[in-house]
């Protein structure tokens, strides 16, 4: 079972995370609000202290906008300090094209997956996601998806609303 971690633990992070937990993954959490990590901490995730820290099998961020993408990844405890080529990094955060490309390319030059995306919620996110009214569209290289990984999570579904 790959291990996971998770960058940003707001109004879509947060019940991403305890989903992740409940279905029985190890889970490193990060985010600016050390309340935020302690909640999920309560529920058997893995506190971690920078984004660094919390780079696993697949990390995955949840981040408002694309400048605290780019400092959870580049900044000077960023993730991709800490990500090599057996890892995928799935940005939720629905940066701007520009930021996509930037994390894209420079965690393509340590042979990692990149996965960009975003979530859809009908509503506010902080109602409709906790209970499980939400769409999360992603993209990335062909390769990414046929690739397997261990126990094939990409495409099982370890990451699908329907299973977290």
């Amino acid at each position: 079972m790959p291990t996971i971690g998770l960058i940003g633990l707001g109004n879509a992070g947060r019940p991403i995370g305890e989903r992740i937990v409940a279905k029985g993954y190890s889970l490193a959490v990060y985010d600016l609000n050390p309340g935020a990590v302690e909640r999920l901490a309560r529920l058997g995730a893995h506190r971690v202290n920078s984004a660094r820290e919390a780079v696993r099998d697949i990390t995955l961020t949840v981040l408002p906008s694309s400048a605290e993408v780019r400092q959870a990844v580049f900044g000077e405890y960023g993730a991709l300090s800490a990500i090599n080529s057996s890892m995928t990094f799935i940005d939720l955060s629905g940066t701007d094209p520009d930021c996509a490309r930037d994390v894209e390319n420079r965690l393509g030059e340590k042979q990692a997956a990149f996965v960009g995306g975003t979530i859809h919620a009908s509503g506010a996110p902080a109602v409709v996601i906790p209970n499980g009214q939400f769409t999360i569209a992603v993209g990335g290289k062909r390769e990414t998806f046929e690739k397997p990984r261990g126990d094939d999570y990409l495409s099982a579904g370890a990451l699908d609303a329907e299973s977290v």
